[in-house]
């Protein structure tokens, strides 16, 4: 487990990196299709919950969800200090707009390419050897 700081080792911060984020991520989609930001509970902090429950109530007051498919992960660049983990990355989605109820196709999108900031933090209690997802800034989308 990476303490961050001076001597940490790049790589390792690396890989912790990609294994939160190959974890949160499909928790994510999962809480855009199933209307419910509370699947991030485990992977997120409360913060972080709230802003794509936001997102979750903007849709549903649409009629619509999203089924979101990650297809590539790549990531860019890390550092890191004694509590925070900073990860630029790039995902790339495959998005169907879907209405609810219905699960009727409203709109399909492919290949979508968004470079994202994270910060990732440790958790508190149970959750304290698992790095969180503490804030979310999309700095590049389609």
């Amino acid at each position: 487990a990476v303490d961050g700081g001076a001597d940490a080792d790049p790589q390792a911060i690396r890989a912790e990196a990609d294994a939160a984020l190959r974890a949160y991520l499909p928790q994510l989609a999962a809480a855009y299709k199933e209307g419910d930001a509370t699947l991030l509970t485990d992977y997120a902090a409360p913060k972080e919950i709230a802003s794509v429950a936001a997102l979750v109530e903007q849709l549903a007051d649409r009629g619509q969800f999203y089924d979101n498919r990650l297809e590539q992960l790549t990531v860019e660049k890390t550092s890191a200090d004694r509590t925070t983990i900073y990860a630029t990355v790039v995902e790339l989605w495959d998005v169907d707009v879907r209405a609810v109820g219905s699960e009727e196709l409203v709109n399909s999108y492919e290949d979508l390419r968004y470079r994202v900031q994270y910060q990732l933090k440790r958790g508190d209690g149970e959750l304290a050897e698992r790095w969180l997802v503490y804030f979310r800034a999309v700095l590049e989308e389609p």
